[in-house]
């Protein structure tokens, strides 16, 4: 059931909610009604900005996981992972020449001509 703006004028004014307000809402819906909230909100944030390859596998993506096919793995025990990797990794080699900036004289050291 996906509520759009122009729903909510039709059945009372909106009131304004605090984000933790529209949280604890939408994790009351079912998961249908969660699942077409996600896609409405996504739809709107990146409306024009997927290919249509990318939407299929959104959307293949999403059908696995109704499916019970696909292992999901929270965002917390993902970031951590990431975090652990990217600090076992030891630091590039920097090559400090690559970086030196090229200053004008000012005036204040020695003029290219000896002066």
């Amino acid at each position: 059931m996906s509520v759009r703006p122009t729903d909510a004028r039709r059945t009372g004014p909106m009131v304004p909610k605090t984000r933790q307000q529209f949280l604890a809402e939408a994790v009351a819906l079912l998961w249908k009604e969660r699942k077409e909230l996600a896609e409405d909100l996504r739809r709107d944030d990146h409306e024009g900005e997927l290919t249509q390859e990318q939407l299929a596998e959104i959307r293949r993506r999403v059908e696995a996981m109704d499916r019970g096919e696909a292992t999901l793995i929270p965002g917390e025990r993902v970031m951590r992972e990431i975090r652990d990797h990217v600090r076992q990794r030891p630091a590039p080699e920097v090559n400090r020449g690559a970086f030196k900036r090229a200053t004008p004289n000012r005036g204040d050291g020695p003029r290219s001509d000896g002066s």
